[in-house]
């Protein structure tokens, strides 16, 4: 693993946390006592106790997030602040399973929507993925312009502006190398990566999926992101250029299980920190390592800093609290197929992961 994969491994909140607005401070202070009243001891992770693992998850998910400036907005740190003050209402255990109730909320409807979860069954993209080639300028206008453009069309604006490379190690698109007869020292199959996942995808025919797509909206709207709510809450304006990109397929994959995120490095444009918990050297890759992220085509706009800033923050809010971790045992347990009469507790086990995933699940 990586020098990221300690310093955002599960931790207690900071004894030494400041902030400007003592209303943060405060709120922070909470999350601390609260820590210490479900584990007074913390002397090692994870509890062995389920439910003291989950509550200390759950109330260092707040903490965490408090700590996340720049990279969350100052009114997304506010909200988070006020939201746990609120909790706190001079009844020592009622104050602490509000703050369980909130933390598991954020859990659910902030770090949860960017981690994707795999089940027995392959996740296999619904979306074919077309032949590569090369647009005209004629092509790029036409797609640009169209209302509402395809996930076909948006991959393929998305390769054309890497130029069939891989936005992050520059390895050329496979399919492309053979169709175009070039051919670098390395190729590999890309895929099309979403910063934001397809929240909203075939969402009118599903109440749940849509009652879960609308929590998620309105956490980032009350994080003062009205704008970005507006950019993207569409089927098809989560597939555009700001939000999506061109990875090999390992990159990818930890990409969307938050072991691999890009920190936005202050007043320079599309210049960024790489960050993960796993070793990127067969990548030619060093953790902490800056990376700037260029158009083939000026007319198409890269990511968005302000998408990747909140994905990345949520990536160290779900290490540092501990959340990473059971989003893979869930992910474990949606797995399994355990005998329901030889092993009960794994049963038992699966079946909740399943409901709970159910329950969630949206793409």
């Amino acid at each position: 693993m990586s020098s990221a994969a300690a310093e955002f491994s599960p931790q207690p909140l900071r004894a030494d946390f400041t902030h400007p607005s003592p209303n943060v401070v405060s709120a922070y202070s909470i999350c601390s006592d609260a820590e210490h009243v479900i584990d007074p001891i913390q002397d090692h992770w994870p509890p062995e106790d389920e439910t003291v693992k989950n509550k200390l998850i759950h109330i260092r998910i707040l903490g965490h997030l408090l700590s996340q400036r720049p990279l969350l907005s100052d009114t997304a740190i506010s909200k988070v602040a006020n939201d746990i003050v609120s909790c706190r209402r001079g009844s020592g255990e009622a104050d602490l399973e509000r703050l369980n109730k909130l933390g598991k909320f954020y859990r659910d409807h902030l770090l949860r929507p960017f981690r994707r979860l795999k089940g027995r069954t392959p996740n296999v993209s619904s979306h074919p993925s077309p032949p590569p080639f090369e647009l005209t300028k004629e092509d790029v206008h036409q797609i640009i312009t169209e209302t509402p453009r395809t996930y076909s069309h948006s991959r393929r604006l998305a390769m054309h502006r890497e130029n069939f490379r891989c936005i992050v190690t520059r390895i050329l698109d496979l399919d492309y190398a053979k169709t175009s007869g070039t051919y670098d020292a390395a190729v590999s199959t890309l895929e099309f990566c979403h910063i934001f996942p397809e929240l909203t995808n075939n969402v009118e025919t599903n109440p749940g999926k849509r009652d879960y797509s609308c929590n998620v909206w309105s956490v980032l709207k009350s994080f003062g992101y009205d704008h970005t709510v507006n950019d993207l809450a569409t089927a098809e304006k989560i597939h555009s250029p700001e939000n999506t990109m061109m990875m090999v397929h390992d990159l990818h994959d930890f990409f969307d299980r938050l072991d691999l995120w890009f920190e936005p490095i202050q007043n320079v444009p599309n210049h960024y920190r790489l960050l993960s918990i796993w070793i990127l050297s067969p990548h030619g890759l060093s953790d902490g390592q800056e990376i700037t992220f260029q158009s083939a085509d000026p007319r198409i706009p890269l990511p968005k800093p302000e998408y990747l800033g909140i994905h990345a923050a949520c990536c160290m809010v779900a290490h540092m609290s501990g959340a990473s971790g059971l989003f893979n045992e869930i992910e474990r347990d949606l797995e399994e197929d355990p005998d329901p009469i030889t092993e009960a507790p794994a049963f038992a086990r699966a079946l909740h992961a399943q409901l709970d995933h159910l329950s969630l699940t949206v793409i």
